[in-house]
């Protein structure tokens, strides 16, 4: 073989192919299968002088092996430019010194692999044969020689083999080969062990090729191997690729299955439930982690590595936490026992622990309570399916504290012995097969106990005495935070009685120890120090006491109108005080020393009446010592609207539905005089006090002369006074009252209609105050002239007063609230009332309907200041001082009026004052084209005359002439959408003022000499003549040329628009056509307006609606008809 060059063999699947040599021309037919699960593998060659000369019995024989075959087939090839490397491949496949034979010209063979064991288990040992038979050959003189490669890889847990013999000859007798060349046979056979790859190499020389073969030839190659190691069900092979020289790779796969001694699942599930101290389930923010390991143990030691498998439990809610590590495959064949559990659970907590917590425990506080401190075993055979139950203790396995949030139970080392007295396990022993299931999907319950402070009332000597009513002797409290402060529920008494004894309040303390000094507040509080050391002791002593019996005060109030006023809109708040008198005598404020007191107390409403309640009292009494007890610092707070409060109406006495009640003295005899002690005084804003105290208390403390109780020391009794029925007391309210001033701030007549120091009450809170009325700008009173200057609020003028006319402002409660109205003494013109009427004529010289026309204009005032005659008609030298914008002038008698009023015009001493209507705008119905004062012949109708102008400082009026001097100041002009305003106004007034020269009232500045004032008087209504809309109707021919019109019609013709909805409707239809002057025209249509659309309207009769912007006339077109031209035939 080594004499013949391929140049290429390629084989896909398990086709032939042809390859030619390229050296000697031979063909030859080369097939190369690798078998992954087959035991044989088979490859066939023949050779031929060409592809058509393969015999029909060896391309049978190889479809044969293709079709009883269930393997992939793969392909080695050799390229011709590669023959370097198929020449190393040779040299490592062909032993040197082995002088290789030629092949015979056909042969087959076949490799078989054999173990004895399809199973292994644990230190079995494996015997393995490769099985080398010639199975055809047309050659029987001819050896088939080697080089042959065999190399077998052997799975993990497999040792490396031993006993490598070959079996040679028909007997097979057996020829150990040696490790390594340098020990061949010699054959020249040896095999290689390769650790690295677990590899077992075979070299083999020679292969017989005759059917009789001799005894040289090899036939089998074997080896053993044990198995060390495996899990159960895993899958073990030896790989063997079987190399012949030039005709590729044989594969080779056998498969032995590893079975465990005994085997079976095992897996972790149960719950942990979490209770505090009184079964209640834990509300605790926090998640739990457990860390169960699965391990192997012989002579309980760890075999091999830990496995792990941390999971976070789920939470289920109230208290309860979930966990199922899922089922994991295990076996054992040696004796080792496999062991699943988990005491390696963790707590963390959403907040510390540090302090709060004091231990995490499996033994519950109660008897009656979950104890899970016993586990529960059940265990069955390998070949078993009945359990037994057994009980194991579990009682140790509480939780530690880790960190200040982090709590465990730590699992026990692996490393120094394992046994099933775990919280939660499965195991598997390896001796027996016995299963063994610890707590699997128990529920196991921990109680969280938390730290404690207990409440105890002790005596003096320390002895527990009964707690007063609402405390509970030896009270538990939970501390539940961190930084926890201890707060008792409720207030302490001063004294209390039980058991028929009485006692009285002394103190308290924290801890164990009582300290010299005790702690007073009545609501113990305190931060806790975690320390064993946080118990409250409430200190009360053994009293005499003598008993007050219940009382209760009641205070009305009555507005001015003698009403009742509700109660529940004033506070009365005060303090409940406890004092000791110990200097005798007890009546002066340095005796007494306040022992308690209770401040900022609400007094409550009923029936209307404010009541302060004194329950049972029981003051201590000695031979040493007085004792009071009182209402003190009664506050009364009234609401903004009143100004005072008192014990007498403004009568100076009571009103006799609310009669000032008796008082009677510890004997039961009446006091008189009493009222002076109930009497109150402003405290600042709206807070009242009482005006007169005794002198029994200390200065800080106002103590009502009859609302107290004492114990005495000088009679050893209970003394009190009893008021036999409520207080009233009587209320003022607040008022504005109205002030009219001069400049200087002197009280001066007031406009009529108005009253000097009128008072308004303020009744409400928000209170907004309006004055009666509208002031004037002017009025005279006892022959003075007053001129409106401005108000102010409160008692102070300001700088600017305001301005308006009809004062109102928010009050403010505060004693500064009064209006305050100034007005100054001037010189005035007295202007009469005047009035000035429009009336209106249509075309036919009767009266419009002056409704349908809208006249509107502004009130303006103005003043010039101009210092001489010759600018005082310039716009520039006036100004507007106000302007009254948007009047509309009223209809009365069928005329517009605009009417003055009657008014008093200062006269200034430096300037002009103007008052006029100005900016008139007419704004007419759209069937109207324009307005004039004029008629069409430019003059005016006999029935409406142009009227006659008086001055006031003219003895003779002024009269319409020829010339029109008058009416040209009363002319329109167009302002656009149907408005028109004056053609001509005065120059004497803002540029953007129109003034009629006419209509207006005038106060001369003195300076310039003019006169006082002017101003004009109209004697007649002024009348405008109106000027209608029309509809003109036209006719022109094609060119717009007009033309003579059909008859019954007029070029020209109008027909005015009546209404501002009318409708344009020919008299009568247009004819087709019409003769006229020798022309016949043909009707093209008609158009509305200027413009002739591209498209006439047909129709005969013309209608539209007009739309009043001089795009109304009707047009109508005719065309001239062309005569046709005619012909005579004469005949000559």
């Amino acid at each position: 073989m080594k004499q013949t060059k391929w140049q290429r063999l390629a084989t896909i699947g398990l086709c032939s192919s042809l390859v030619i040599n390229a050296f000697s021309g031979v063909t030859a037919v080369a097939e190369t299968i690798t078998i992954e699960s087959s035991p044989t593998v088979a490859s066939s060659a023949k050779e031929a002088t060409s592809a058509s000369s393969a015999t029909p019995e060896s391309t049978e024989s190889s479809q044969e092996t293709t079709e009883t075959s269930r393997e992939e087939v793969t392909q080695e090839t050799v390229e011709q430019e590669d023959t370097t490397e198929i020449a190393q491949e040779e040299n490592l496949l062909e032993p040197s010194g082995i002088q290789a034979k030629i092949m015979p010209r056909a042969f087959v063979w076949a490799a078989t692999g054999t173990t004895n064991r399809t199973t292994v288990r644990l230190n079995d040992v494996v015997d393995y044969r490769m099985k080398l038979e010639n199975i055809t050959t047309d050659d029987t003189n001819s050896d088939i020689v080697g080089p042959i490669r065999i190399e077998s890889k052997l799975a993990a847990g497999m040792t490396r083999p031993t006993s490598v013999i070959i079996k040679v000859g028909p007997e097979e007798q057996n020829v150990v080969i040696g490790e390594g060349s340098h020990n061949a046979n010699s054959g020249g056979e040896y095999f290689v062990w390769t650790e690295s790859t677990r590899t077992v190499t075979a070299f083999i020389n020679r292969l017989h090729g005759r059917t009789s073969g001799n005894t040289g030839y090899i036939k089998t190659l074997y080896f053993q191997t044990r198995i060390t190691s495996g899990t159960h069900n895993e899958k073990k092979y030896i790989d063997s690729t079987i190399r012949f020289n030039g005709f590729g790779a044989v594969n080779r796969r056998n498969e032995m299955t590893y079975v465990d001694r005994f085997s079976g699942n095992l897996g972790l599930k149960g719950n942990l439930k979490f209770y505090d101290e009184d079964g209640v389930a834990s509300k605790e923010q926090m998640s739990l982690s457990i860390n169960p390991v699965l391990f192997k143990s012989t002579n309980s030691r760890v075999e091999g590595t830990l496995l792990r498998y941390p999971l976070t439990m789920t939470n289920a809610g109230s208290g309860l936490y979930r966990f199922d590590t899922g089922l994991k495959n295990i076996g054992t064949s040696n004796g080792g026992s496999w062991f699943f559990f988990s005491n390696d659970i963790v707590i963390n907590f959403a907040t510390a622990t540090t302090n709060r917590i004091d231990k995490i425990v499996l033994a519950p506080p109660k008897a009656t309570l979950p104890d899970s401190r016993t586990g529960v075993m059940t265990s069955r055979a390998y070949t078993s399916t009945t359990y037994t139950r057994s009980n194991y203790d579990i009682s140790t396995y509480n939780f530690t504290k880790a960190t200040g949030k982090t709590w465990r139970i730590t699992n026990r080392s692996s490393n120094s012995g394992v046994s099933t007295n775990i919280m939660f396990s499965d195991n598997l022993v390896g001796t027996t097969g016995q299963f063994n299931k610890g707590n699997s999907g128990a529920t196991i319950n921990y109680y969280i106990y938390y730290k404690k402070l207990y409440e105890n009332f002790v005596n003096s000597n320390g002895q527990k005495i009964t707690p007063p009513s609402g405390f509970t002797q030896g009270k538990r409290t939970v501390i539940n935070s961190e930084a926890y402060t201890f707060k008792q529920s409720g207030t302490l008494p001063d004294t209390y009685q039980a058991d028929g004894k009485t006692y009285k309040f002394k103190g308290w303390y924290k801890g164990k120890t009582k300290p010299n000094t005790l702690t007073t507040t009545k609501a113990p509080s305190y931060a806790v120090t975690y320390d064993d050391n946080d118990d409250l002791n409430v200190v009360y002593e053994e009293i005499k006491v003598l008993e007050f019996p219940s009382r209760t005060y009641q205070f009305g109030f009555v507005d001015e109108s003698g009403k009742r006023v509700d109660a529940s809109t004033i506070d009365l708040t005060y303090d409940n005080w406890y004092g000791i008198g110990t200097e005798p005598p007890n009546n002066i404020p340095s005796a007494w020393a306040t022992t308690k007191i209770e401040t900022g107390i609400k007094a409550n409403t009923k029936n209307n009446l404010k009541e302060i309640i004194y329950p049972v009292q029981y003051l201590e009494t000695n031979s040493n010592d007085s004792f009071q007890f009182s209402a003190v610092n009664l506050r009364y707070q009234l609401p903004r609207i009143y100004k005072s409060i008192s014990i007498q109406n403004q009568q100076g006495g009571f009103d006799a539905a609310y009669p000032y009640p008796s008082i009677l003295n510890p004997s039961g005899a009446e006091i008189n005089n009493t009222p002076q002690y109930f009497e109150l005084k402003n405290n600042g804003g709206q807070e009242f006090v009482f005006n007169r105290t005794t002198a029994a208390a200390p200065e800080n403390v106002q103590l009502p002369f009859y609302l107290r109780y004492v114990s005495s020391f000088l009679t050893g009794k209970a003394m009190y006074y009893t008021i036999q029925g409520p207080i009233y007391y009587y209320l003022t309210n607040r008022r504005v009252t109205e002030n009219f001033v001069d400049a200087n701030g002197t009280k001066i007549t007031p406009p009529t209609g108005f009253t000097q120091g009128k008072q308004t009450v303020i009744n409400s809170d928000p209170y907004t105050f309006k004055q009666s009325g509208t002031l004037p700008d002017t009025y005279t009173t006892g022959g003075k002239t007053y001129k409106f200057k401005g108000w102010y609020k409160g008692k102070t003028k300001p700088n600017t007063l305001t301005t308006t006319k009809a004062p109102s402002y928010a009050v403010t409660y505060d004693d500064n609230d009064d209006l305050n109205v100034v007005y100054e003494e001037i010189k005035v013109f007295d202007f009469p009332a005047l009035t000035y009427q429009f009336g209106f004529v249509d075309e036919s010289g009767k009266r419009v309907d002056a409704s349908t026309i809208k006249l509107t204009y502004d009130n303006w005032h103005g003043e010039g200041l101009a210092t001489n005659s010759a600018d005082s008609n310039k716009p520039d030298y006036w100004k507007t001082v106000s302007l009254e914008k948007g009047k509309v002038a009223p209809t009365k008698n069928n005329l517009k009026e605009i009417a003055y009023p009657a008014q008093s015009l200062e006269i200034l001493s430096d300037r002009s004052t103007q008052y006029s209507a100005a900016n008139l705008t007419f704004t007419l119905p759209n069937y109207y084209e324009k307005i004039s004062v004029y008629n069409k012949s430019g003059t005016f109708d006999i029935a409406y005359p142009f009227p006659n102008i008086q001055g006031n400082d003219y003895s003779e009026p002024f009269v319409e002439g020829e010339n029109k001097l008058l009416s040209r100041n009363f002319e329109l002009k167009n302002n656009g959408s149907q408005s028109f305003i004056f053609n001509r106004t005065t120059t004497a007034a803002p540029i953007d003022i129109q003034v009629p020269s006419y209509l207006r009232k005038v106060v001369h500045n003195p300076n310039l000499g003019s006169g006082v004032a002017t101003y004009l008087t109209i004697d007649k209504p002024v009348y405008y003549y109106l000027t209608n809309r029309k509809v003109t109707e036209n006719f022109v021919d094609t060119n717009g040329t007009k033309i003579t019109p059909p008859t019954g019609f007029t070029q020209g013709n109008q027909i005015p628009m009546t209404s501002n909805t009318f409708k344009y409707t020919s008299a009568k239809a247009l004819p087709a056509s019409y003769t006229t002057g020798g022309k016949t025209y043909i009707f093209q249509g008609w158009y509305k307006g200027k413009t002739k659309p591209n498209t006439l309207t047909t129709s005969t009769t013309p209608t539209y609606n007009t739309t009043f912007d001089g795009n109304d006339d009707m047009t109508a077109m005719y065309k001239e008809e062309v005569p046709k031209a005619s012909v005579a035939l004469t005949r000559t």
